[in-house]
């Protein structure tokens, strides 16, 4: 599941990030997907992860990446 030390998350929220994320391991791809109810994409299980752990992140890929740079 990765390296929980080093992530710059911390410990605690990361391994509370991967837990919530490989709960939907499996899951078929939703397009425009972004709730356990409707379904993820790939922005939305981003999206709804991050949210779950105090991280507001934008809807789409483009947008979440542009937030990061």
């Amino acid at each position: 599941m990765g390296n929980a030390d080093a992530s710059p998350l911390g410990k605690d929220k990361y391994t509370k990030l991967m837990n919530e994320v490989t709960k939907y391991k499996g899951w078929g791809y939703t397009w425009a997907g972004d709730s356990p109810i409707r379904g993820f994409d790939c922005s939305g299980l981003t999206q709804y992860n991050y949210k779950r752990i105090g991280f507001n992140l934008p809807r789409t890929a483009a947008e979440q990446y542009n937030t990061s740079i």
